[in-house]
């Protein structure tokens, strides 16, 4: 079911004149999921003291300075050629799609991929760490899942915290050390 969504806006005081805006709600969704996504990955990088602004010390009432990084923001959406349920093919677009992340992640090019949780346009995120969003693109290009036109993906220049995937690259090469170990 779609809805729009109408609302008015009154240029003056006088009501000498008005614009309409119309916009449909699944045009809001890409910007409403990077909004909440963006927010949840820079609250990450807070620590919020309960103390009132009168107890902190002046350096803690300053504000924050963000130490930020360049990224790539992939939003992954039902693509043409998307069909519902699954059939032998569309099983192995999926694996070869699976494939295709762990090899990215794999190369430290890919840092956060996942599933929305719902049956909806939109099927998922990327996170890219690559040299410019035309790497990126060319990187997501080799998913079977984007050649096939199951998956479009519109990508994104995202300034983000740095170090976003350290902690999962460190967890990596740990297990690489223990492996070697035994």
């Amino acid at each position: 079911m779609r809805r729009l969504i109408h609302t008015r806006l009154l240029i003056d005081e006088t009501n000498e004149g008005s614009i309409e805006i119309f916009m449909s709600l699944k045009n809001l969704l890409p910007l409403t999921l990077l909004a909440i996504v963006l927010g949840a990955i820079g609250a990450i990088g807070f620590v919020v003291q309960a103390q009132s602004p009168q107890e902190q010390p002046k350096s803690e009432r300053e504000i924050p300075k963000f130490d930020l990084d360049k990224y790539q923001f992939g939003i992954l959406k039902k693509g043409p050629n998307w069909t519902p349920g699954s059939t032998p093919e569309t099983q192995k677009i999926q694996e070869g799609h699976m494939a295709n992340i762990n090899k990215m992640a794999r190369a430290g090019k890919l840092l956060a991929a996942g599933p929305m949780m719902n049956d909806g346009d939109l099927r998922g995120i990327f996170i890219f760490k690559a040299a410019s969003l035309e790497e990126a693109r060319t990187l997501a290009d080799e998913d079977p899942a984007i050649k096939s036109g199951r998956l479009m993906l519109e990508l994104f220049d995202w300034m983000g915290p740095r170090g976003i995937g350290a902690k999962l690259q460190s967890a990596k090469q740990d297990n690489r050390r223990q492996c070697y170990r035994d």
